[in-house]
This record gives C-alpha cells, structure tokens and sequence, in this order.
C-alpha cells in the first residue's frame, strides 16, 4: 500500500511510559512485525534513560524514534512537542499506548 506519493504511508506509534514494561515491548513487537515495504512505522517515546534499551533496539531494526520530553509537571510544554512532532511526521495512522502514567488505556484514531 505506497501512497501516491510514492512513499509507505507513515504509522506512529506513541507511549508515554517511564520504563519499559509489557506495552512497550508489545508496540516494539507491532512496530518490528509491520511490513515495512508498505508502511514505515515511527515509535514516539519519553525522552528518559531507562527507555534507551528499546530506542536503541528499534533504531539497531531501522524503526524511526523521536523522543519527547513528557515532563507532567509541565504538561502544556510536553503537549505542544508531542503535537510539534506529530505535525512534522504526519503519520497516516497513529497508535497511543498509555499505560505508565495511571491511565490504563489503548487508543487509536486515523488521520
């Protein structure tokens, strides 16, 4: 599925968790088994040390990461990077996993 552009439609997936757990290794396994002739998956992470074993997996696989700094404390600021990167990737389809912040949630809305 090449958009018309000629380019695999982009697919971003998104965690906002401090460590990584079962979600992070789940979106590690859908980013790694998308087909990447037809989509390029991007993973949007925390900027936070204790994630560097999986943005440095994913990189090792040729997956795209962008990290953002989700500092709650100041929320507004995380927002507006997170929406800064969104903006510039475009993603065809974006994938949320928020699990490590106390909302136990999945969601997922296309563009």
């Amino acid at each position: 599925m090449i958009a018309s552009s000629g380019k695999a439609p982009r697919v971003a997936y998104f965690c906002d968790a401090p460590w990584i757990g079962g979600a992070e290794r789940y979106l590690g396994h859908l980013a790694l088994g998308m087909d990447r002739g037809a989509f390029e998956p991007v993973l949007i992470m925390d900027r936070n040390e204790r994630l560097a074993p999986l943005k440095d997996s994913m990189t090792r696989a040729g997956i795209g990461v962008r990290e953002v700094s989700l500092d709650f404390s100041r929320f507004f600021s995380g927002a507006r990077e997170l929406g800064a990167v969104l903006r510039e990737l475009r993603p065809r389809s974006s994938t949320a996993i928020c699990p490590g912040r106390g909302t136990p949630s999945t969601a997922s809305s296309p563009r």
